[in-house]
């Protein structure tokens, strides 16, 4: 059985140094999450709680006798802590998480301070954290982390663990936006600047030194490093987040690849060559969960390290969220600060994938039914019967802080008892002047009475953003539609309730009292009850009761039994548990407990789950004041009977029973391990490749006799519409170091060598057309130049239909005019659509967009549409010309031209280049240049390490390959072939009586010929 490491902040205790041991030193706290941990205590080995302890313990003898303490009272739960020092709680947790965090996580930028120093205490302490639950934690153990507090903990867990390296986004890096000509800034201007230390700043040699607007080829790296580097210490070992593990069941010939036949010739050792099976590694399983909302990019942009903060979450296999909108506002920042494009479900990254889910947390109902079942509960809600009778009740229930809307709960309060005031005068008139017989003063009250009722019921029905019956009163059963309908109806409603003797009884528990905006929302509040209470009271009537303190469970489960109505109105919520609580001490069958209803703020996460509550904008203080008027009259007014009150919150009770805490906490755990127990977090395809290893190179040559082929993707920039306004200029692709490569190749007489493009014939003339001994294959296999001098372009794949064009055409043009910084390349067989120039979260979006409109309208026409996220390129091309239909053709003309290549060694490295792999021959060794997934037998992880591969092609000898093992703290070494039996075998030169059987190329008409 596997262990469960909960994470968080704090502890579920307190400690109290100064006090005696025994003697309440030790304050054990009984929280939903608590709850909800120990029950899934049993399905597991063990649960530990991390975290700190609540108190400043400096002496590590100190701390060693207050571990064993936590040792001696942790029951189900072993508690583990982590020791803060008072600066480290004054900027980590007072500072960045809850100046800088908590405000924008609630969408309340004026509340947002930054400074560098809390940033760095952040990081620090975050890394504290990963420490400690890399000294605790076994293989297979679940790694539960919790809230804002520890965004940065996933990656650091990662990176400490040696399991990850990479990252997708450079210190200097914020959300990506595009300028005019195409190049990347920072951040826009008119946010604060980021602050970066000195020494974390990339040089510019550092960062890749390309040019603006140059697009070197996805696999070949800048030259920050020498060649000596790479290939002793770049390659020392291979990066976990590239790493896709060799299937040892896989008996295909793709699969058994990596254990290839030994070269021939006098290597007697060349069975001792093979490399060992690998194992799938141990990794760390991590699952992280936000219990607060997560904003859109806007507001988290302005946070300087937001960048940071958004990539340190990926490090975890799964990422909870109370709602679907916070995982949305969280794609959309991996997206434009991250540069990756993640699914709907799932982001892919760094080799690893992390799963998005949705996971509301559930009500801790249990320990409300267990408060409710004492005696002091019986005897509370007896005195509040007594209390209020005769009365209507309002419970809200909220820590006193700025993101839960106070002020503007009491503003709608002051408009309901306003509105009670006015209608209870009225009454007054209207009864008096009856007894006067003043008919027609009566009439006119009535008539009154009417248009203030039609008003009511207009903006229940037309009000947009907070209203009950048009936007979410979907969410209700039929017969609480008709209930409303009946209370705001003209004519049928019928005041059974005297409005003004509704009491509003608010317990606001006291929060961070010593921070200066919860000082001014406290005094705001006192102020606005004085004068609420000064205006409204009678001599035996006090309209709001408040309570500055925290309640014990008994004292709050006897007001939630007693309240008629629960008023939950945040400005923004995670989710709010107090209106399911409310909803959960329903029980009709508990004496003196009352029917209720709920009015919930839209803004709650609760409001996505509870559909028979009175949902409000709690910005609208008109639509919170209805909404009060309207639950009251349905609990306590003439329209329903008692039956139909209990029903008001009785399909609420029954499903927030069904999803309550404890179930939100197994379901997480249990997704946890069913993703990453599956094939799906390592390798999307579901198979497991290896790493190409460097003695590949000799088998690739010494396996059998006779001409070897490679098959090397390129696709170079796309071409601007306004190219030939520069005399066609194209910026270098290719560097010296590059160029010794090519000549290298095209000096082997054994090897042919095919560049196969998606690119234009002129493209890869300019490129390419120096080594003669090179056959370029460019429009991804619509037209051939074979090697040769004197050659030229000719149609490969003549049968093609082109017709479509000029019906797709239009719809993509029309897509570049809606998306600023867009182009459009049109080639013989396709059209591509480039967005790389946009801004990446719109620019995706329209991609998905075009993609949509092209299924539904291409219908049979003979063409394809591919979307590849790295490149931004949406293509329509020919169904009859792609890569792999090129790579077919070529070996099946060797073949019958009795020249089979003895080998074949395809290499891409993005989606277009799959067709490649999946129909070259079986026998081939096909590559995948990076991560993600593929159809390729194996796998390189980068550039550079390309480069090296190559490098030993030219050379004709390996230098030291390398295999990345299970857990990364080893590498095996396979030393080269050479090295052992002291034998440098040259390339073979090539029998010149040797026919070429793309000599019928030449023959083509000129007709055929493409200029």
């Amino acid at each position: 059985m596997a262990r469960v490491l909960v994470v968080s902040n704090r502890l579920p205790v307190t400690i109290y140094p100064d006090r005696e041991p025994g003697e309440n030193d030790v304050a054990i706290s009984s929280g939903g999450l608590v709850s909800a941990l120990r029950s899934v205590v049993n399905d597991y080995e063990q649960v530990m709680w991390i975290g700190w302890p609540g108190a400043f313990v400096a002496d590590e003898q100190e701390q060693r006798k207050w571990e064993a303490r936590l040792k001696e009272e942790s029951t189900a739960i072993r508690m583990v802590p982590v020791w803060l020092s008072k600066e480290d709680v004054e900027e980590f947790y007072n500072g960045f998480s809850n100046a800088s965090l908590w405000p924008l996580l609630h969408w309340m930028i004026p509340y947002a301070r930054f400074k560098k120093a809390w940033a760095e205490s952040y990081r620090r302490v975050n890394q504290q954290f990963a420490d400690a639950i890399l000294r605790m934690n076994r293989p297979g153990d679940l790694i539960m982390v919790h809230d804002y507090h520890l965004f940065l903990l996933p990656i650091l867990l990662r990176k400490t663990s040696g399991e990850f390296g990479g990252s997708l986004t450079s210190p200097s890096r914020s959300p990506r936006q595009h300028t005019g000509d195409g190049s990347r800034v920072a951040r826009p201007k008119d946010l604060p600047p980021q602050e970066e230390d000195e020494d974390t700043m990339p040089s510019s040699a550092e960062s890749g030194g390309e040019r603006a607007g140059e697009r070197r080829p996805a696999y070949l790296p800048s030259h920050s490093q020498s060649s000596e580097d790479l290939e002793r210490s770049r390659f020392s070992s291979i990066d976990a987040d590239c790493v896709a593990w060799h299937s040892t069941g896989d008996t295909s010939p793709k699969g058994v690849r990596f254990n290839a036949s030994a070269p021939t010739g006098n290597n007697s050792n060349a069975e001792s060559e093979k490399p060992p099976k690998l194992e799938p590694p141990t990794k760390l399983r991590i699952v992280f969960f936000l219990h607060t909302p997560f904003p859109s990019f806007e507001i988290i942009s302005t946070l300087p390290n937001c960048a940071e903060i958004v990539e340190g979450v990926l490090g975890a296999d799964l990422v909870g969220f109370h709602t679907y909108n916070y995982l949305r506002h969280y794609r959309s920042c991996v997206i434009r600060m991250c540069g990756v494009h993640p699914e709907i479900d799932h982001v892919t990254h760094n080799g690893m994938r992390t799963k998005l889910g949705v996971f509301p947390i559930g009500a801790n109902w249990r320990s409300i039914t267990e408060a409710m079942a004492t005696e002091r509960f019986s005897e509370h809600l007896k005195n509040y019967t007594q209390q209020f009778q005769g009365k209507s009740l309002v419970l809200s229930v909220e820590r006193l802080d700025y993101s839960k809307g106070m002020p503007q709960k009491l503003a709608a309060i002051e408009r309901y008892l306003e509105r009670a005031q006015g209608s209870k005068k009225k009454k007054q008139q209207k009864a008096g002047k009856e007894q006067d017989g003043g008919d027609e003063e009566a009439d006119s009250h009535e008539r009154e009475r009417q248009d203030r009722l039609k008003e009511l019921q207009d903006r229940f029905q037309e009000r947009r953003g907070g209203d009950v019956v048009s936007k979410h009163l979907f969410k209700m059963r039929t017969s609480f539609r008709n209930w409303i309908g009946k209370v705001i109806n003209t004519g049928q409603m019928v005041e059974a309730l005297d409005h003004s003797r509704t009491i509003f009884l608010f317990i606001a528990v006291p929060s961070r009292q010593d921070v200066e905006e919860y000082k001014n929302i406290e005094e705001e509040v006192h102020r606005t009850i004085s004068m609420i209470n000064g205006r409204f009271s009678t001599i035996d009537h006090q309209p709001i009761v408040y309570i500055h303190r925290s309640v014990s469970m008994d004292e709050l489960a006897a007001l939630y039994a007693r309240a008629d109505c629960c008023l939950v109105t945040p400005l923004v919520d995670g989710m709010n548990l107090v209106a399911k609580e409310f909803v959960a001490a329903k029980d009709k069958d508990v004496e003196n407990c009352v029917p209720g209803t709920i009015v919930l703020s839209e803004a709650a996460g609760a409001a996505q789950e509870m559909f028979d509550a009175l949902v409000v904008n709690p910005y609208d203080e008109d639509a919170v004041a209805d909404a009060i008027h309207v639950g009251l009259e349905l609990i306590k007014g003439t329209v329903l009977d008692e039956e139909s009150r209990w029903e008001v919150t009785g399909r609420m009770r029954q499903a927030i029973m069904q999803n309550d805490a404890q179930s939100w906490a197994a379901k997480l755990l249990s997704e946890l391990q069913v993703f990453v127990e599956s094939s799906a977090n390592t390798h999307p395809c579901g198979k497991q490749i290896g790493i190409l290893p460097d003695f590949t190179a000799r088998f690739f040559f010494e396996s059998a006799p006779g001409t070897k082929a490679i098959f090397f993707d390129f696709d170079g920039r796309l071409l601007k519409e306004d190219h030939e306004e520069t005399g066609g200029h194209l910026p270098p692709l290719f560097d010296e170091e590059d160029h010794e490569l090519f000549a290298g190749l095209a000096a082997r007489q054994d090897l042919r060598v095919f560049i196969v493009s998606g690119s234009s014939k002129d493209l890869l003339e300019s490129c390419f057309g120096q080594y003669e001994s090179f056959s370029l294959i460019a429009e991804n296999g619509f037209c051939l130049k074979r090697a040769g001098p004197g050659q030229k372009f000719r149609p490969f794949c003549p049968q093609s239909s082109t017709e479509w064009m000029a019906k797709v055409k239009p719809v993509i043009e029309l897509f570049k005019r809606c998306t600023p910084g867009s182009v459009i390349e049109v080639k013989t067989t396709s059209i591509i659509w480039d967005y790389s120039g946009c801004d990446d979260e719109y620019g995706t979006f329209k991609a998905k967009e075009l993609m949509h409109l092209l299924a539904l309208s291409l219908g049979n026409l003979p063409c394809q549409t591919m979307e590849s996220h790295d490149s931004c390129l949406v293509e329509v091309k020919s169904l009859q010309v792609k890569k792999g239909l090129a790579v077919r053709m070529l070996c099946l003309l060797q073949e019958e031209a009795q020249e089979q290549f003895a080998e074949v060694l395809c290499i891409g490295d993005d989606d277009a280049d799959e067709s490649m792999f999946i129909d070259a021959p079986q026998t081939a060794y096909t590559v995948k240049v990076g991560s993600g997934p593929t159809n390729a037998n194996h796998r390189l992880p980068d550039a550079a390490r390309l480069r090296h591969f190559l490098s030993i092609l030219v050379k004709g000898k390996a230098g030291l390959g390398t295999t990345s093992v299970i857990n990364g703290d080893s590498i095996a070494v396979f030393k080269s072939i050479d090295e052992r039996t002291n034998n440098v075998s040259a390339a073979p030169e090539a029998d010149d009586s040797e026919g070429d059987p793309l000599a019928f190329l030449q023959d083509q008409e000129e007709s055929a010929e493409f200029r």
